[in-house]
């Protein structure tokens, strides 16, 4: 029995003598890009006149979050019932688009226009009288 404790002893003494292995150093963190953000100011279409001022919104936001931003502001205007435009007289921007690829600068003017409530297919139903195919 003694032989064996003395076995058990050498096991967990050369255990102990083995020296842990040397962690790996750690990796210096890469430099962050620098991100240019857009100041992005809304006007309305009709008078010009500055609805809201939006500073450091990212250039890969979507002209959705920019209406989603501008809905946090007004929530009377939700983002279906908004148009914004890049000119007062132009066609009004897709949601889909993104900041950076429109032809602005880092500050751009977006003309809003309310389109007014907006109604799903649901809601709307023929009337009685009328013939449905």
């Amino acid at each position: 029995m003694d032989i064996l404790a003395l076995e058990a002893k050498s096991q967990n003494g050369a255990e102990a003598e083995k020296k842990p292995t040397p962690k790996p150093k750690p990796k210096a963190p890469k430099k962050a890009k620098r991100i240019v953000y857009f100041e992005v100011e809304i006007l309305d279409c009709k008078t010009k006149e500055k609805l809201l001022l939006l500073d450091k919104v990212e250039p890969t936001a979507t002209v959705l979050d920019i209406k989603s931003l501008f809905h946090k502001s007004y929530p009377k205007w939700y983002p279906a019932r908004q148009s914004l435009r890049l000119d007062p007289k132009a066609k009004c921007l897709r949601d889909e688009e993104v900041l950076q690829t429109l032809p602005v600068g880092t500050t751009a003017s977006f003309y809003f226009s309310d389109l007014g409530p907006q109604l799903t297919w649901g809601t709307v139903r023929p009337h009685k009288y009328t013939q449905c195919f």
